[in-house]
């Protein structure tokens, strides 16, 4: 492939960036102008987005946020806490090529890429992740009928729990939503997000129309609650969130079932759980459970001082996981607001 060239840029301040995002294939709501907003306004991480131009038009994008961070190394994620976002476009092993060179340049020690094995293929992985998708129509009864037995079944648990379900981007319902989250991720052994992670949402997608809060109330309290982003047609399953206290209403079951039937009936066709660890067969039992179909996420890191792709192990699991789940909560968010600038 001939480029004409090749560029960086800033989707915040690149005219049409969201336009030229729809016309690729395989977009997803992270390649948006939106969700640059966001990481650059909580963590303050350098968006240096490359787009190849041939004949006039964009040939190729791939977005890259600069992480200038002394605990784990200067580099370029594409992009931090990004489920899947793969480069979009016609991109050739000698693009890889150009593309890695002008990364060089910024000095990084090394570029990593959630998803792309369509151009990494290649070479060796860094890590693997599962994602479940579920084609939507607006005869939610088709859909409903394809779920297995026992996710009905919880869902029919549910209706008759009492639970009102509410679509609601307020500050109180995301601050009862992060309420939650700092219980889930203490449950799992990790920090939540600092709260204004989720206030940098709200202001840069939510209030844009762009996601959804969905909660479950019972008796007035909120006991599970979910995160939402769509663009274009698609829509994705960010964050959930629940009172372990009351798993027994299945309101999670519930608040997911009304988020499928509301984005079927406004005409989006597909809906993404999110990434699940291939080791996690209880949360990937789960989405299975919708009828969704399983794919396999590759996730890819180039050295820059090996000078070739590498592997390694999920970060996600370890020892420190007894340790956050038996912090004080104060102690856990802190832990967060300190550590998480770092992760990406």
């Amino acid at each position: 492939m001939n480029l004409v060239e090749l560029e960086c840029v800033d989707p915040v301040a690149c005219k049409g960036w969201d336009e030229i995002v729809l016309s690729m294939s395989h977009y997803t709501f992270f390649h948006t102008s939106h969700w640059a907003k966001v990481l650059h306004h909580a963590y303050r991480y350098t968006p240096h987005y490359l787009i190849g131009r041939e004949n006039s038009g964009v040939s190729f994008v791939i977005p890259l946020m600069l992480v200038p961070s002394r605990l784990t190394g200067r580099r370029m994620v594409s992009l931090p806490f990004t489920d899947f976002c793969p480069p979009l476009g016609n991109l050739s092993a000698d693009g890889i090529d150009r593309v890695l060179a002008r990364i060089d340049e910024f000095h990084v020690k090394s570029v990593e890429w959630r998803g792309g094995r369509e151009y990494f293929g290649n070479h060796p992985s860094s890590t693997r992740y599962l994602q479940h998708l579920l084609p939507l129509t607006p005869d939610t009864d088709s859909l409903y009928n394809s779920f297995r037995s026992n996710t009905k079944r919880n869902i029919k648990k549910a209706l008759s729990q009492n639970l009102e379900i509410v679509f609601d981007n307020s500050d109180k319902t995301l601050m009862d939503f992060y309420t939650l989250n700092c219980l889930t991720r203490r449950k799992h052994g990790l920090p939540p997000q600092p709260r204004y992670f989720f206030e940098a949402i709200r202001h840069f997608i939510l209030e844009k129309g762009l996601g959804s809060i969905v909660a479950a109330r019972y008796n007035h309290r909120t006991v599970a609650s979910a995160v939402y982003f769509h663009f274009g047609n698609r829509v994705i399953y960010k964050y959930g969130a629940s009172d372990m206290s009351y798993q027994h209403l299945r309101a999670n079951n519930l608040v997911m079932w009304d988020a499928i039937q509301h984005y079927a009936k406004e005409g989006y066709a597909l809906f993404d759980f999110g990434k699940t660890e291939v080791l996690n067969e209880g949360l990937r039992d789960f989405k299975l459970g919708w009828g969704t179909e399983e794919k396999e996420i590759y996730y890819y890191k180039y050295d820059f001082r090996l000078k070739e792709f590498v592997t390694e192990q999920n970060k996600e699991q370890g020892w420190y996981n007894v340790l956050f789940r038996n912090l004080p909560m104060p102690v856990l968010k802190l832990s967060g607001k300190l550590l998480y600038p770092h992760v990406a």
